[in-house]
């Protein structure tokens, strides 16, 4: 498997351009393909077009194209070469323009083609025949054994302008029930209809949740499937049986198979790779739609994977931004946070070799805004420990006055995360439990801004973590300016206008004492002097 790269419009995620005109060439090495995953896509509609060719050159020939792309296209979604190279262009008009496009890219093994076959299916509930791969049937069935049919190709995508028909009936006294669910297609354009002789029961597109439907005779019920040229996704799966007239028929579920929606609680989920812990069946593409109540965001954990390195991979988004992608073996485990109540994950796998596949789980997690004050008692004066400041590119603090600090009433370390306003009194923040050694499992995120016209001054002084698997993120916005780990030779600090983020992630072995640092906002045009620990604490830990 080739690593992650990313291709965007000129000037994303602002504007492009008018009157823009620009070729992008990708090949990849000999028996791959080129897999693209659009994370946005926003152009004018009728005028601002990306055209994919199958084609290592520029070309004219419409013959080779691929795609056609343009307007505001839902993302993420991706394109796959037909070769081991493509073409991209992307031309704009002199009139308006949108943020344009933005998609990473990879090589991958291909697919293998999938055959219209039928197969028995094994499940945790009920055995099923499965009719996979088939443009549309007709089929009466007599019994409740169910029966499976999905859209062509299903888990994979569905080939563009398609057109099938299922024909689902039985024998007189008895009705047709059929469930449809994880449906995945391009909404407005590639949708599912369901009939009851002249009467239309549903038109399902998008990502609507799971529906059952019941005939009102025995002719049964008809499914249709539609598909335009462009944009492809995974489709659908049902399953249908017949069952006695006249009585409410018992939940008909749909097998376990690959990828599902899904809403996250405070309580941890588990999510796999199909059949764990056993062999991960060969190509195919699952997905997983996770959604968090509004105002949290969601934790992810992968804790294991035993993936083929070179051609298999998890990806994990959030929202549409691509934030991970495993394969082979994890040391340890991985821990993600959306920024928003939305993530979805990508399961690839090609046609050659099986691993056990991954584990993982979820949960939601909703911040809470802690406020530090101080008692009314006296403080007592404590010696200070000066704190070095080494001149890095993440921090340049001059070397003049030390700032004592006196403790308050919260104990450090009693609280896993929080948001709050740094004030220019220097505040303490610790690991859980510190100075005693931390709990297993941890995820826990501190958000620090400052007033308008301050900078947020944080220093780390004491660090011991397991050197292996559990660290310290410092993040300014977004973007991460260091991970920390094992023992910290000497202390570090760090400013930002914009805020930082604070990150303690650990897992489920080796404990040790954690970490301890200070913070506080300081005015942009005030000096900035370094910052001191309470040596009461460092004693503590270092006896």
């Amino acid at each position: 498997m080739s690593r992650l790269r990313t291709i965007s419009s000129t000037n994303y995620p602002e504007n492009y351009p008018s009157k823009h005109n620009c070729w992008w060439h990708i090949t990849a090495p000999a028996g791959n393909i080129v897999a693209l995953v659009f994370t946005e896509f926003a152009t004018e509609g009728c005028c601002d077009k990306l055209k994919i060719f199958d084609s290592p050159i520029r070309t004219g020939n419409n013959q080779l194209l691929i795609r056609v792309l343009g307007g505001d296209i839902a993302s993420p979604f991706r394109v796959y070469s037909r070769n081991n190279y493509l073409s991209l262009r992307f031309e704009s008009d002199s009139s308006l323009s949108y943020r344009g496009f933005s998609f990473t890219y990879r090589a991958i093994r291909p697919l293998p083609t999938p055959s219209a076959v039928t197969r028995t299916t094994r499940t945790t509930t009920t055995s099923s025949t499965t009719l996979a791969g088939v443009c549309g049937f007709t089929r009466q069935v007599t019994t409740n054994e169910p029966v499976e049919f999905t859209s062509p190709n299903h888990p994979r995508r569905y080939p563009p302008n398609s057109n099938c028909q299922w024909t689902l009936s039985t024998t007189p006294g008895r009705v047709v029930q059929l469930t449809i669910g994880r449906v995945e297609t391009e909404l407005k354009w590639d949708f599912i209809e369901v009939w009851d002789g002249i009467r239309k029961l549903a038109r399902l597109e998008g990502l609507p949740a799971t529906q059952t439907f019941v005939s009102v005779d025995y002719t049964g019920l008809i499914v249709t499937f539609q598909s335009d040229r462009s944009v492809n996704r995974n489709g659908f799966h049902a399953v249908f049986r017949s069952v006695p007239a006249g009585i409410v028929p018992p939940e008909l579920t749909l097998p376990e198979l690959c990828g599902f929606n899904t809403t996250a609680t405070n309580a941890f989920q588990i999510i796999t790779s199909p059949l764990y812990p056993n062999l991960y069946p060969l190509g195919i593409e699952c997905k997983w739609y996770i959604t968090s109540p509004p105002g949290s965001t969601i934790l992810f954990n992968v804790t294991s994977t035993n993936i083929e390195s070179c051609c298999d991979f998890l990806e994990i988004y959030d929202g549409t931004r691509a934030i991970g992608s495993l394969a082979g073996r994890l040391r340890g485990w991985r821990a993600y946070r959306s920024t928003g109540n939305f993530m979805m994950l990508l399961f690839y796998s090609d046609d050659s070799v099986a691993r056990t596949g991954f584990h993982a789980k979820f949960k939601s997690f909703t911040p809470t805004i802690t406020t530090t004050t101080t008692t009314a008692i006296p403080t007592t004066t404590v010696p200070s420990l000066t704190v070095p400041t080494p001149a890095t590119k993440a921090s340049t603090v001059a070397k003049t006055s030390t700032i004592a600090i006196h403790t308050t009433s919260l104990r450090p370390g009693t609280t896993c995360g929080y948001e709050t306003i740094a004030s220019s009194e220097p505040q303490i923040l610790t690991s859980p439990q510190f100075p005693s050694t931390y709990q297993n499992n941890l995820y826990c995120e501190w958000v620090i801004g400052s007033p308008t016209g301050y900078t947020v001054q944080l220093t780390v002084g004491y660090l011991d973590t397991e050197l292996c698997c559990d660290y310290l993120v410092i993040l300014v916005g977004r973007s991460e300016v260091a991970r920390l780990r094992g023992v910290l030779s000497e202390p570090v600090t760090y400013l930002s206008v914009v805020g930082i983020t604070v990150r303690f992630v650990t897992d489920s072995s080796i404990n040790e004492k954690g970490f301890q640092l200070v913070y506080r906002s300081v005015h942009s045009s005030s000096p900035i002097t370094p910052l001191s620990l309470p040596c009461k604490y460092l004693i503590k830990i270092l006896l």
